[in-house]
């Protein structure tokens, strides 16, 4: 079942990879960001309720909520965060830094949940990291660098997947009786709300901004001056027989008709490319939804199993899905790092969950 599991999360893994890459090419506002951010979770939420109709409504107490609300505000960090690495770098970069979080339940683990960590284990961490640190440099090598704005991004991003990681295994061993239903629900559901309450502030401040920009625009002073200098000038320069207006009558191939229908044209284009571009990100948003529910609920599933087999095996799958996706589906080449790095994320697999 353990190995069923991990192969429903490297599907899902590939529509978050793919879903995640095209919406970060599409979203370029603050507005359709949150906008997507609320779509995508009430979809998950409508699949988080439907989840909890099928498990019993129980399991709504004080640590549910808490730990929801946890998940619900560093799955918001994470998105925005994600999505602007994957605007500043490639699939891998972003994906890489992102498992880079899996260090932090594996540390905490040993702490927090007594879960041991042999040599071998030790050094299958160590080889992640080499098998990382190769797959960065190829992927820097296709991207030519970074900026300052995408390593803070792609540092904000690991933090909150690892943070994310712990919260779960706190929520599913620490919580008695706990309903992995419920928390789901409630972690989209928050993650809704949140989003919801950015996208009203968006909103208000653009209006805002805009009202003030208007109001700076009908009392600057220098639009009178301007405007009577105008009408004098037209006032004595009349029209005659000679002047470009009667010279120059407007006809059907004169510029004066032409740019009123090539800017028609031009707008028609535009409401068309939005409209698709909107259909794509609400699409993206429904499977993402989707993926990222399926992925939540078999690691809260799997809690039993020690972090540093769980959150490594699938953050290596993830790594593997990302090559492959980033190769096949937006041309990012696979350099001899980046295969060579793959390589070593199989090996680290091997030797974290057989020894």
């Amino acid at each position: 079942m353990t190995i069923l599991f991990f192969f429903i999360i490297a599907i899902m893994r590939v529509i978050q990879t793919f879903c995640g890459k095209i919406t970060s090419n599409l979203i370029h506002t603050k507005t359709l960001f949150f906008q997507y951010g609320v779509w995508y979770q009430i979809i998950s939420s409508v699949l988080g309720l439907i989840a909890l109709c099928f498990s019993g409504f129980y399991g709504f107490d004080l640590p549910t909520v808490l730990c929801a609300l946890a998940a619900a505000v560093l799955f918001a960090v994470d998105l925005y965060a994600g999505i602007e690495c994957m605007k500043g770098g490639t699939l891998v970069l972003a994906t890489m830094f992102a498992n880079g979080g899996l260090f932090i339940p594996c540390i905490v683990g040993i702490f927090l949940f007594d879960e041991q960590m042999s040599l071998f284990q030790w050094g299958g961490l160590i080889l992640f990291i080499v098998s990382a640190c190769l797959l960065v440099s190829g992927s820097k090598d296709v991207y030519h660098g970074c900026s300052f704005r995408t390593v803070v991004m792609l540092i904000i991003h690991m933090l909150a997947n690892g943070l994310i990681m712990v919260v779960q295994k706190v929520f599913g061993l620490m919580v008695p009786d706990s309903n992995p239903s419920m928390y789901s629900f409630l972690t989209f559901g928050f993650h809704a709300v949140i989003m919801a309450i950015g996208l009203f502030f968006v909103i208000a401040s653009e209006k805002h901004a805009k009202k003030r920009a208007l109001v700076s625009f009908v009392q600057e002073p220098a639009a009178s001056g301007v405007g009577c200098v105008a009408d004098s000038h037209a006032a004595e320069e009349p029209a005659t027989a000679l002047s470009p207006t009667a010279e120059e009558p407007t006809t059907a191939l004169s510029p004066t008709a032409e740019e009123p229908a090539a800017d028609l044209r031009g707008n028609t284009i535009a409401r068309r490319s939005v409209s698709r571009d909107m259909k794509i990100i609400l699409l993206c948003g429904a499977l993402l939804a989707v993926a990222l529910f399926t992925i939540n609920l078999l690691v809260l599933l799997m809690v039993d199993i020690p972090s540093v087999v769980l959150f490594t095996i699938s953050s290596a799958i993830s790594v593997i899905i990302t090559c492959l996706v980033g190769a096949i589906g937006f041309h990012e080449k696979l350099t001899i790092k980046n295969l060579l790095g793959l390589v070593l994320g199989f090996a680290s697999i091997i030797i974290i969950s057989l020894l």
